[in-house]
């Protein structure tokens, strides 16, 4: 029996390592693609003065915010409930006692919230790390923009080495009146 051998001619050869080729690029191209949809992206976000969040412009949700914690408890509760200051159209918590033992190990954090959970304001989604959620409170205090979530990622914190701090004082403002709003927080340290 006779095998059949057809000739291939080099440019058909020339030609089929061009279509790998091409064909490996948009392989990669649409894993690349397909990667940063779910990768987090750091976002530059501007620095926001003590005057500019006092000038900012505030609004009031159509719910009541919680500040639930690794210090207080994770329930949302009268205790951790912010409080609108309408004079100042900020929502506003004092004293949570951060010097007492934490309810759990996973560091210090905190979540803004409805109490039903269903509209959380935080630093980064769910899926992003603790350090991408994370920001110190150095003594003058610390602003950090706030985006709506349906789950976002706790919020954790540091405080200075040197500082023995007691408690934060916490105040949000609603900066939008979006569906999904963004907000400033503005956290103080007392010693």
């Amino acid at each position: 029996m006779r095998s059949l051998h057809l000739p291939i001619s080099r440019s058909a050869g020339v030609f089929s390592a061009i279509g790998i080729i091409i064909i490996t690029a948009l392989m990669v191209t649409a894993y690349n693609a397909w990667h940063q949809s779910w990768t987090i992206k750091p976002e530059y976000t501007p620095v926001v003065t003590l005057n500019t969040f006092n000038q900012t412009v505030g609004y009031k949700l159509g719910y009541d915010l919680f500040m639930p914690n690794s210090f207080t408890g994770w329930t949302p509760n009268p205790k951790n409930k912010l409080h609108f200051n309408s004079l100042t159209n900020t929502y506003e918590i004092y004293g949570v006692n951060v010097a007492k033992t934490q309810v759990d190990d996973w560091g210090a954090r905190f979540k803004i919230t409805s109490i039903d959970w269903q509209n959380e304001f935080g630093v980064a989604v769910a899926e992003a790390t603790n350090e991408q959620s994370k920001f110190g409170i150095p003594l003058e205090g610390a602003i950090v923009h706030l985006t709506h979530y349906v789950d976002s990622r706790d919020i954790y914190f540091e405080l200075p080495k040197a500082v023995a701090a007691k408690a934060l004082n916490v105040k949000v403002k609603i900066t939008s009146q979006d569906f999904h709003p963004t907000a400033l927080l503005y956290v103080t340290l007392v010693e």
